[in-house]
C-alpha cells in the first residue's frame, strides 16, 4: 500500500502510517521465548523507497534510512533485531512483525489445485489444503524473472504465473521434508505436466533457467534452516539426520527422470545446484551431531576437565606449536589460553563464540587463501600437542580423556567448517567478478553477493576454484 498524503501530517507521521499499513505485529516465538524472524530487516526499506520511487516519479524518499528506523521502533515498539542464519549466510531481522500481504495470489479454480492456462494448455498443480497460498517470511515469494518481450503478452503472464506456481511447488517440498513425506511423485507429476509452452519459453530464456536454479537454492536453504535453525541446535540425532539424508538422496534420483526432455542446461543447472545441497546438508548434520557430543560431555565433566587443563604447561605447548608452523604471535596462540575461562562454563555455544571470533582475527591479519589454510596447520598443531601433554599427566581419568577427544574433533571440524565458509565466499567473489567465465551462476553481472544465493556457495563443491 503506497502512504497516502495527509492534510496536516509531517513526513514522520505520513511513514509511521504507511508502516502500519503494510506491517503488523507478530507474537509467535521460539522454543527459547525470544520472537521469530518476521522481515529481512533490508527489505522493509527497500520496500518503502520502491514504494515512494512509483509514488513521486522517482524521486527519494520522504525519510532518509537512519530515522527510518527510528520511526519503525516507534510504530512497533516491542521489535528487536537478531542476525538469523549460518555463519556466512547471515542475515538482520525485524522480529516481531511480518508483511501484510498486497500481493495478488496466483488464479485458483480449487483450495487443493491451482492451475495454469498458456495457449489452451492447462498446467495444474495439487496441494494439500494445509500447505498455505499465503505468503511467509521464512520463505518469501519468487521474483518473476526479467524478461523482455514484445508484443506476446500471454508470455509475461504464463512466466508470471509459473514464477508464482513454482514457489507453491517449493512450499510443498519444504512441506514433503517437514511432514516426513517422500516427494517423488510431486516432483515427477510437476515436471512431467509441464505445458509445451513453458518447455519452448525454458528453451528460448536462459533467464528463466537461471532463476530456477536460484529458486532451487532458496529451497534448500529453507529446508536446512528449518531442521537446523542453527549449528547447535537440539536436533534428534536419532531420526533427523536419517530423514533428511534420505529426501535429499530422492531427490537426487528423482530428478533426472523428471527433467526427461527439459534443455540441458537447466537439468545441469538443477543437478549440481542439488548436489551441492546434498553435500552441504551432509556437513551441517555430521558438524552438529559433534557439536552435541561435545556439549553432553561438558555438561556432565566440565569442572574435572578444568581441573586436567589447568596442569598442562602452554607455554611449552606454546614454543613447540610455533616453531613446528613457524608461526609466531597468531591469534590462535593469543586465544588458546582462553580454553580455561570457557571450561567454566557449561555452554557449547560460548566455544562456538570464542572460535568464531579468534578466526575472524586470524581472517584479519592476511587476505589470501594460503594464509586462511594456514588456520588449519596451527590449530591442529595446538591440538595434537596438548593431547601429547594430557597423555603423559599422571593419574588421568580416562573418562575425561575420551571427553577431551569429543571437545578436540568438534573443535576442529568447526575451525575446518569455518574455513572452508571463508574460502566458499571468496569463491564467490571470483565467481561474481569479471575475471570468471560466464556459467550459469555467473552471467548476471548486475548481482550483489548478498543477491547470490548461499546454497552455491558450500565449499565441498567450490574449493576446487581454489
Amino acid at each position: 500500500m503506497p502512504p497516502q498524503q495527509r492534510s496536516g501530517a509531517n513526513d514522520n507521521e505520513v511513514t509511521i502510517q504507511w508502516l502500519k499499513d503494510n506491517y503488523q505485529v507478530c507474537t509467535a516465538t521460539d522454543d527459547t521465548g525470544a520472537l521469530r524472524e518476521g522481515v529481512p530487516r533490508a527489505s522493509v526499506y527497500e520496500r518503502y523507497q520502491r514504494h515512494y520511487s512509483q509514488q513521486r516519479g522517482g524521486s527519494d524518499p520522504l525519510i532518509n534510512s537512519a530515522t527510518f528506523g527510528k520511526l519503525l521502533r516507534t510504530a512497533f515498539p516491542n521489535i528487536t533485531t537478531r542476525r538469523l542464519g549460518h555463519r556466512g549466510q547471515s542475515k538482520y531481522y525485524y522480529c516481531g512483525i511480518t508483511e501484510i500481504n498486497t500481493t495478488p495470489q496466483p488464479p485458483q479454480e480449487t483450495p487443493e489445485e491451482m492451475y495454469l492456462d498458456t495457449d489452451n494448455e492447462q498446467f495444474s498443480i495439487t496441494t494439500p489444503q494445509h500447505v498455505s497460498d499465503d505468503n511467509d517470511a521464512s520463505f518469501p515469494p519468487f521474483e518473476t524473472p526479467a524478461h523482455h518481450y514484445t508484443d506476446d503478452s500471454w508470455q509475461d503472464l504464463a512466466v508470471t504465473q509459473f514464477t508464482q506456481m513454482y514457489h507453491q511447488h517449493c512450499k510443498y517440498l519444504l512441506h514433503t521434508v517437514e511432514s516426513h513425506q517422500n516427494a517423488t511423485e510431486q516432483i515427477t507429476a510437476f515436471y512431467k505436466a509441464m505445458p509445451r509452452t513453458i518447455l519452448d519459453l525454458l528453451q528460448s530464456d536462459a533467464a528463466i533457467g537461471e532463476e530456477l536454479c536460484n529458486w532451487d537454492c532458496m529451497l534448500y536453504d529453507a529446508i536446512i534452516l528449518a531442521c537446523y535453525p542453527t549449528i547447535d541446535a537440539s536436533v534428534d540425532t536419532s531420526s533427523v539426520p536419517q530423514r533428511l539424508t534420505e529426501w535429499s538422496s530422492t531427490l537426487l534420483a528423482t530428478l533426472p527422470v523428471a527433467l526427461e526432455g527439459y534443455p540441458e542446461e537447466l537439468v545441469e543447472g538443477k543437478m549440481a545446484v542439488s548436489r551441492i545441497f546434498n553435500a552441504k546438508l551432509e556437513r551441517i548434520v555430521h558438524l552438529n551431531i559433534l557439536i552435541q557430543a561435545a556439549d553432553s560431555v561438558i555438561q556432565k565433566n566440565a569442572t574435572r576437565m578444568l581441573n586436567i587443563w589447568q596442569q598442562l604447561n602452554l607455554q611449552q605447548v606454546s614454543d613447540r606449536a610455533q616453531w613446528i608452523t613457524g608461526v609466531k604471535e597468531s591469534a590462535i596462540d593469543e586465544q588458546f589460553e582462553h580454553i580455561g575461562s570457557l571450561l567454566k562454563s557449561t555452554n557449547i555455544r560460548h566455544w562456538i563464540d570464542w572460535m568464531d571470533a579468534m578466526m575472524d582475527m586470524h581472517i584479519a591479519r592476511g587476505q589470501s587463501y594460503s594464509h586462511i589454510k594456514t588456520a588449519a596447520v596451527i590449530w591442529s598443531t595446538y591440538t595434537s600437542l596438548t593431547r601429547r601433554e594430557m597423555e603423559l599427566l599422571p593419574h588421568v581419568d580416562a573418562t575425561i580423556l575420551e571427553s577431551f577427544e569429543k571437545l578436540w574433533v568438534f573443535a576442529n571440524d568447526y575451525i575446518l567448517y569455518l574455513i572452508e565458509q571463508e574460502t566458499g565466499k571468496r569463491n564467490i567473489d571470483l565467481v561474481l567478478s569479471d575475471d570468471y567465465p560466464n556459467s550459469i551462476y555467473s552471467n548476471n553481472r548486475n548481482r550483489s553477493p548478498d543477491d547470490y544465493i548461499s546454497t552455491t556457495t558450500t565449499p565441498n563443491t567450490m574449493m576446487s576454484l581454489v
